[in-house]
């Protein structure tokens, strides 16, 4: 017996990484069983497999989800989440004021408008760093792979590899090096001799790279406080 073959709609985004806009569909039941079981499971390893498999599904231009924008692949999955289950979610904390000489500890809940999360794609020219008068790096945006790749090293030399790891290319007056050309042991060899005046800079474009954030206003029904919630990633918004 042959059944109907139910069509989705299709939706378009812009992302960081891409010109072109991008295609997407909502979320099936497959994908959402997908979800619940991964955050059920509590694991991030969980998460993160699911995160690539429903963005995989859900994608109709077909992107290497490895070499994309940690950015893009929030900012896509929260386009996705928007039209396959709402505009709105609510969001839960507890309240940290001190109140009657103890922690209120009240539960909150605020409701965010995903709509009013915006994403600002950088500008021409980011993350372009001269280490000297003759060599600079062009850096690029921390993609899934190159933060596994941080991550799979020593702890004291992690922030080091992510910074090796978000090198596009090195350049001086006559060449130009790309870092797929390279090791990661050789980028990181190259990052640990880099004066630390000018490393500095490369941490400044890490910590100004763009990402999914929001700010909500909410007062505790309790003790009457006023928090400001900043929420960063989609491990805030999705918890």
């Amino acid at each position: 017996m042959t059944l109907p073959r139910i069509d989705l709609p299709i939706y378009t985004t812009n992302i960081c990484s891409q010109k072109a806009s991008v295609r997407f569909t909502p979320f099936t039941v497959k994908e959402s069983t997908v979800l619940m079981m991964a955050k059920e499971s509590g694991e991030v390893k969980s998460m993160v497999d699911a995160l690539k498999q429903v963005l995989t599904n859900c994608l109709v231009d077909k992107l290497d989800i490895n070499k994309l924008p940690m950015v893009d692949l929030e900012w896509l999955f929260l386009q996705i989440y928007m039209k396959s289950s709402g505009e709105k979610i609510p969001v839960h904390f507890k309240c940290t004021n001190t109140y009657q000489n103890n922690a209120c500890g009240m539960i909150l809940q605020c409701d965010v408008d995903l709509n009013q999360i915006k994403l600002e794609i950088p500008e021409k020219g980011f993350g372009k760093i001269m280490l000297n008068e003759t060599i600079g790096v062009q850096l690029r945006l921390p993609t899934f792979e190159s933060t596994q790749k941080a991550l799979m090293v020593e702890q004291s030399l992690q922030d080091h590899m992510m910074a090796a790891m978000c090198i596009d290319y090195i350049f001086d007056e006559q060449t130009v090096t790309r870092s797929d050309d390279a090791t990661p042991e050789e980028l990181l060899e190259f990052v640990q001799q880099i004066e630390i005046s000018k490393y500095n800079e490369i941490e400044k474009f890490l910590d100004s790279i763009p990402n999914i954030s929001h700010k909500v206003n909410t007062t505790c029904v309790k003790c009457g406080y006023n928090h400001e919630i900043k929420l960063e990633g989609l491990e805030d918004f999705f918890a």
